[in-house]
């Protein structure tokens, strides 16, 4: 199965929700593919209609723009 590296080489700046095949506690470290979108809720919408059970979604591009600090 893909690692999650593999992902976010293939679909930079987007939303991919994968089923869990190998994780690390609650890390996900390889998955299959179950869909991808440039919109969270697009592809939020659609992972609902999914019947696998253990599902990671996530980023693949930075969380913070360029230039910008998140100070907590």
């Amino acid at each position: 199965m893909p690692a999650v590296e593999e992902f976010k080489e293939q679909y930079p700046d987007q939303w991919v929700a994968i089923e869990v095949t190998r994780s690390r506690g609650a890390e996900p470290l390889e998955g299959r593919l179950i869909d991808h979108d440039a919109d969270h809720e697009t592809l939020s919408e659609r992972v609902k209609l999914s019947k696998d059970k253990d599902i990671a979604v996530f980023f693949t591009g930075p969380l913070v723009p360029e230039g910008w600090a998140i100070i907590l």
